[in-house]
């Protein structure tokens, strides 16, 4: 608030005071992140107190939940910053993550039981498999043990760069590291669709390579924000529609490394109308077109291109990049398909470059090679009709 035309008393000073407040269990775990992210801290542990036996069971679950975000991506930001300009190839990110945190360095002890220990998330400390190991004296992990933990652990990246990107300030968004995909496939799958374009419309001939590119890049990134990005996870999802580790309120064998349901879902790619999924080749009611039709307009600058032709083009895309090995089918159930990014195409740099649209402002961060595609491109952003983006600086915060 502003100390008013008086001044302060003391220094007569007239300018304006303002308030910052945090929560006490906000503070903790920031410094809480601090100190076990110090390389003067090589055995790092915690003990809280507190004065009343109710906050101290809320903010014991608050400091695990917080902190293992905080953790997690830390430890990803060094695997990603290790695997160089090359990038850390997604499928892999489980994997490199228990070994680059299993060798011992200045500030951290090594050993794979340490890094199952600090990278495990909080709702499996408990799991059987895991506290077996951890209370023994063998110093590898049973091969089932490690090969659920890279599996989960695949999936927190994977989530991080996918279901999460809208839904608080992850890796991406800060610009510490992006997902990107791999340019022989996008090449590939690009280099047979404008086969494929005269028999979708013959008045496509010209269609040019870089705005195909453009609107695949487009697609693509759309569908991993909505969480299609494939994983073992999301097969039953596909088949039955079951997510999470309690699909029926109850614990489920097999499914206990799964992550919890959550207040988030993803969504799949499908080719039939079905509940909580993304129906990609969705017609226009009455006014209100689909994304998908709206973007491919933008993107290859048709701005009247026939509707059934789009969706022809869209069609074709998914059933080529089966082949390519762009996507993979998870699930087919008469005429609907469902589909989903295939892991193996996609790629996470510390190489970023932050767009943003000069309508919506939004961000986008795109790896380096893919970046100079989107300058001056429109705007992903559904209502930006005159957005484009444009390279910016990141701001201080």
């Amino acid at each position: 608030g502003n100390i008013g035309d008086q001044g302060c008393p003391n220094c007569g000073s007239r300018e304006s005071v303002f308030f910052l407040g945090s929560r006490a269990a906000t503070l903790s775990s920031v410094a809480i992140d601090e100190l076990f992210g110090s390389t003067l801290n090589s055995d790092p542990k915690l003990l809280a107190f507190t004065d009343s036996v109710q906050d101290a069971s809320h903010r014991a679950g608050f400091f695990s939940s917080r902190t293992y975000r905080f953790t997690l991506r830390t430890a990803l930001q060094q695997a990603i910053d290790s695997a160089g300009s090359a990038g850390l190839p997604l499928i892999q990110a489980g994997t490199t993550l228990l070994e680059w945190w299993s060798r011992e360095r200045p500030g951290w002890p090594g050993s794979i039981r340490n890094a199952m220990a600090s990278l495990l998330p909080p709702d499996l400390h408990d799991y059987p498999d895991f506290v077996e190991f951890r209370d023994s004296s063998v110093t590898e992990p049973p091969a089932r043990l490690r090969r659920e933990i890279e599996e989960r652990l695949t999936w927190e990246a994977t989530s991080e760069f996918g279901l999460l990107q809208m839904r608080g300030r992850t890796m991406e968004a800060v610009g510490s590291a992006c997902l990107g995909w791999n340019e022989s496939l996008i090449d590939h799958t690009l280099g047979e669709l404008i086969e494929r374009l005269p028999r979708i419309d013959p008045t496509w001939r010209s269609l040019s390579d870089r705005l195909l590119r453009r609107w695949l890049y487009g697609f693509l990134h759309r569908a991993r924000l909505r969480g299609a990005l494939d994983h073992p996870f999301l097969h039953d999802l596909a088949r039955r529609g079951d997510w999470g580790k309690y699909p029926f309120g109850r614990a489920v064998p097999d499914r206990e490394t799964y992550p919890p349901s959550g207040y988030y879902k993803p969504k799949l790619m499908v080719t039939q109308p079905q509940r909580e999924q993304d129906h990609v080749l969705a017609t226009t009611r009455g006014h209100q077109s689909p994304w998908q039709i709206i973007w491919a307009r933008r993107a290859l600058e048709l701005r009247h291109a026939n509707e059934t032709s789009l969706l022809d083009l869209i069609d074709t895309l998914l059933r080529l990049g089966e082949t390519t090995g762009l996507f993979s089918r998870l699930h087919v159930d008469g005429a609907k398909r469902i589909y989903a990014i295939t892991a193996t195409a996609a790629t996470l740099t510390g190489e970023c470059v932050h767009l943003v649209c000069s309508q919506s402002k939004r961000s986008l961060i795109r790896p380096s090679a893919e970046a100079a595609c989107w300058k001056g491109a429109p705007s992903l952003e559904y209502d930006a009709v005159n957005g484009h983006y444009e390279v910016k600086d990141y701001s201080p915060r």
